[in-house]
């Protein structure tokens, strides 16, 4: 492993890149690329745990969301949902725990993923059109955590953070729970994030992209996976040369 230093300097390489790169057409990127902080604009205004009328009220959460939690055969909401309108205490006890609980974020998602797992499997027949999958992991929750509460927690997927992590000469190997994936994946995003934060060329272009949104993104944590997202996605394009 190479020193934090270096990383960091890899880092702040690739936010030139990134800051160019959006700075062509900037309404373009908020156009294409905004949905994530109108996603999480969304959650935070209409998620209520207390609320009566519970499956109603997490539908309306995750509607902006797009593929963050749902896309080609990856159902996880729509999975949620069909929990929640059948059980809803039960999706707000477990939801309540992920999200509030005390004890480590890591066994939280874990026993979230487990538990609501379970509940698929006793009530299956009302699921058949989607098989016995459940497509619960740590990416969906990771959405959850990282609309709730954004300054601890970052949402994280798989190939896009490994690849930047190899970009930035910080590989990582993501093994075991999903809990305990979710932790690797989040000391990558961290180890981001703290750059980013210290980098006022990204803070500048940052600012420029969350202007349209409600949700301004304050600690960063939305912009960190914006930032890998587009970095990685982009290797080997004009982007990378």
């Amino acid at each position: 492993m190479i020193p934090n230093y270096l990383i960091e300097k890899n880092i702040n390489a690739y936010v030139t890149k990134y800051a160019e790169y959006i700075l062509r057409d900037p309404e373009f990127y908020k156009k294409e690329e905004g949905y994530k902080y109108q996603a999480v604009a969304t959650f935070q205004k209409f998620f209520d745990l207390k609320s009566k009328n519970f499956a109603a009220m997490l539908e309306r959460s995750l509607s902006d969301e797009k593929n963050l939690v749902q896309s080609g055969q990856y159902f996880p909401k729509t999975m949620l949902l069909y929990s929640a309108k059948r059980k809803p205490d039960f999706v707000r006890k477990e939801l309540t725990a992920l999200l509030n609980g005390s004890g480590s974020v890591y066994d939280r998602i874990d026993d979230f993923i487990d538990n609501l797992n379970q509940h698929h499997k006793q009530h299956q027949h009302s699921f058949k059109e989607y098989g016995k999958q459940t497509y619960f992991d740590y990416r969906f929750v990771s959405f959850l955590l990282a609309a709730y509460k954004p300054e601890k927690y970052i949402y994280v997927k798989y190939s896009e953070f490994k690849k930047l992590g190899n970009m930035i000469r910080y590989p990582i190997k993501v093994t075991g729970s999903d809990g305990q994936r979710y932790e690797i994946l989040l000391e990558l995003a961290e180890m981001v994030r703290n750059a980013l934060k210290n980098n006022n060329e990204f803070k500048k272009v940052h600012k420029k992209i969350t202007e349209p949104f409600e949700y301004k993104d304050p600690s960063l944590s939305w912009g960190t996976t914006d930032f890998i997202f587009n970095v990685a996605r982009r290797l080997g394009t004009a982007f990378d040369k």
